[in-house]
């Protein structure tokens, strides 16, 4: 399970900017399935990954196409 908590990419380290998002979230696609949370812990599904993300910030909308791609 991977916790991201901002993505304005201001520099600060909590935050990623969405490029550096979409490179991890490729590098991942190419090992891992992205599941929900209650299937992450489902022994059939192997290999899987979720993502979360905490604080509700608003520019986690610069990484929904991101998150529907993958």
């Amino acid at each position: 399970v991977l916790c991201y908590h901002s993505f304005s990419g201001r520099g600060n380290s909590y935050t990623l900017s969405p490029k550096a998002f979409l490179k991890q979230i490729k590098t991942l696609s190419e090992n891992y399935s992205f599941v929900s949370l209650d299937q992450v812990v489902d022994p059939k599904i192997k290999n899987s990954i979720a993502v979360t993300v905490d604080d509700g910030y608003e520019d986690i909308y610069a990484i929904l196409p991101i998150l529907k791609k993958y």
